[in-house]
């Protein structure tokens, strides 16, 4: 129980998977694991985290799957999904989510979103 301690995860470059899944975690999710830039595998589920989805996730390039499912994530950048080219799989069901588009320069809301998977 409690949060990721801060610089756990930094600068583990060539860690490419991580499986912090049904342990309690809770409160925002820390850019903690923006220094693993080799991750391609995160699984974050069935955690507590709150509060909206980190930007620093939007630069782990090499992901392929990215599992954030039954957490309370409130508020997510939908574009920022845009830069994981390699994405195949995204889980985000059973969050309370409220995506923001921006177009244009404004933002607009848009309904929850439950399962979002990209095929191949």
């Amino acid at each position: 129980m409690g949060q990721i301690p801060t610089r756990t995860l930094d600068n583990l470059t060539v860690l490419q998977v991580v499986s912090l899944h049904l342990n309690a975690f809770f409160g925002p999710l820390s850019s903690n694991l923006a220094g693993c830039k080799g991750l391609q595998i995160v699984y974050l589920q069935e955690n507590c985290f709150s509060d909206e989805i980190p930007v620093s996730l939007f630069f782990l390039d090499k992901l392929v799957l990215l599992n954030l499912a039954i957490n309370n994530f409130t508020d997510g950048i939908l574009f920022g999904f845009n830069n994981l080219i390699h994405l195949e799989m995204l889980y985000l069901e059973h969050n309370p989510l409220i995506i923001l588009c921006r177009r244009g320069g404004g933002s607009k809301r848009v309904a929850k979103v439950e399962v979002l998977r990209k095929s191949t």
